[in-house]
């Protein structure tokens, strides 16, 4: 059931196209997520998911409206405080 509509402020755009360029790179070549030590989807993780964590643990339904660099980004890859990556928690319509 819906619960309504929430708007989360992000960082600056500057900030945001930083760490989406760096973690998109060692997405493309080829390095695990989970095993990798680059910062960058942490940080991403913590500002995109971060607001959301009880909404992600109760399997809740999201509609992302991405914006810039934000379209360029694997959601589904971004890591999650659980040991598996987000797409096992979240589904991305």
């Amino acid at each position: 059931r819906p619960r309504g509509v929430e708007l989360h402020i992000l960082p600056p755009a500057k900030q945001i196209a930083g760490l989406v360029a760096s973690y998109r790179s060692m997405l493309e070549n080829l390095r695990d997520p989970m095993a990798s030590k680059n910062p960058a989807g942490k940080r991403l993780s913590e500002i995109l998911l971060g607001p959301l964590k009880e909404e992600l643990k109760s399997g809740a339904s999201f509609v992302v409206a991405p914006d810039r660099d934000l379209h360029s980004l694997n959601l589904e890859a971004l890591p999650d405080p659980n040991p598996a990556l987000c797409l096992t928690n979240m589904m991305i319509i």
